[in-house]
């Protein structure tokens, strides 16, 4: 059912009053609901499929395939007509409240305009999206994934005997707050509708520790805990952000180093999916920093600090990197995280001199520095 719900609600376009198709059924004061049968059932699918709350693609209960059984695929439809009509609850039974809105979309007037008589081109207006409608989509699509892959994963570790902890409660928990997530973004409180996503992630996350046997892995619990953290920094820093561009400020500047605290965020994710989870921390340290960097910016002029000092600092660094590789060439033992943190520092160097070229001397110092830590972790290692 979840997956039903998810599979056009967040792309679902409500229809304006009086543009509904006027498909009028004779409904009576009985509830429809799983395994009702009736005419009234095979009405009520005809009229959802009108309206662009589609019953089923293909096959039974698709246009022109109207059935008279009321069964999971139409509760879903009816459910996606529900939220769209605010009709609360959404609970897919068509009842008394469902019956009642029915009646107001479908005696609203239709206003048909005739055609002019010379063609009118009219430009589409340009849609103007909030940018956290954009966030919370993605955290909510993100968690329904993830959502997705630990119920397979359940079902996997029950089918095999496999213990599963508290594993089915906690998906039970993601699954109430996967759904609060996708009401609030229908109500447009995107805020919120981050928040309950955020919170079903980590009950999902939770359950795969309970069927992974890690739920006491210190590590994987720390580098968890980190990457939530940082969501909710990165949430409040845009929060932020958004105020001070509303107050005149020039953002730009945060806004850029908050994109590279969400790409930070995301590379620890992946390591956290690849179980590094002491890289995982590393790179919520670093989305950190860059956070820290944007709050920092909020209101700055963009003015460059000296030309000199930036070229100076480039130059230091690409010497501390040519001392680093020595020592790490001279060093016994495993040094391949050393070369990994050496390999990064040249790509902070790369991007400063980059930086430099453009003439941002500002965001080249930052990188330099960057460049810096990375040459230092380099050296914790060997």
């Amino acid at each position: 059912m979840l997956a039903l719900l998810f599979a056009g609600a967040l792309s679902v376009t409500t229809v304006p009053h009086g543009t509904y198709a006027a498909t009028k059924c004779a409904f009576t004061d009985t509830n429809l609901t799983i395994g009702s049968v009736g005419e009234d059932v095979r009405c009520l699918q005809q009229y959802l499929n009108a309206n662009g709350f589609t019953v089923a693609d293909s096959g039974v209960g698709s246009i022109g395939h109207e059935t008279t059984q009321y069964q999971t695929k139409t509760q879903a439809a009816v459910m996606q007509w529900q939220i769209a009509n605010k009709v609360s609850p959404a609970t897919g039974t068509f009842g008394p409240l469902s019956r009642a809105k029915y009646a107001q979309l479908i005696a609203a007037p239709t206003t048909v305009t005739p055609p002019p008589s010379t063609p009118v081109v009219v430009a589409p207006p340009v849609a103007v999206q909030d940018p956290k409608e954009e966030k919370a989509r993605d955290a909510i699509n993100d968690a329904h994934d993830s959502y997705d892959d630990a119920t397979n994963d359940y079902e996997d570790a029950h089918d095999d005997g496999d213990s599963t902890g508290s594993a089915k409660s906690l998906l039970a928990n993601a699954q109430d707050k996967l759904l609060d997530a996708l009401y609030s973004f229908i109500d447009e409180d995107y805020d919120s509708a981050i928040d309950s996503a955020n919170d079903a992630q980590n009950d999902i996350d939770d359950a795969e520790d309970e069927m992974d046997g890690k739920s006491d892995n210190g590590d994987r619990t720390d580098a968890k805990n980190a990457i939530s953290d940082t969501k909710d920094d990165i949430n409040s820093a845009w929060d932020d952000v958004d105020d001070a561009h509303d107050d005149g400020d020039n953002t730009s500047k945060a806004e850029d180093y908050l994109d590279k605290a969400q790409d930070k965020l995301s590379d620890a994710e992946d390591s956290y999916d690849d179980e590094d989870y002491s890289d995982a921390i590393d790179l919520t340290d670093e989305a950190e920093d860059y956070i820290d960097k944007a709050l920092d910016s909020v209101g700055s002029s963009g003015s460059s600090s000296d030309k000199s000092d930036a070229k100076d600092a480039i130059s230091n660094a690409k010497d501390d990197l040519d001392d680093a590789w020595d020592d790490v060439d001279d060093a016994d033992g495993n040094t391949s995280k050393a070369e990994d943190y050496l390999d990064k520092a040249q790509d902070k160097i790369d991007d400063a001199e980059d930086a430099y070229d453009d003439g941002d001397y500002d965001d080249a110092q930052d990188l330099i520095d960057d460049a810096e830590d990375y040459i230092d972790n380099a050296y914790d290692e060997i």
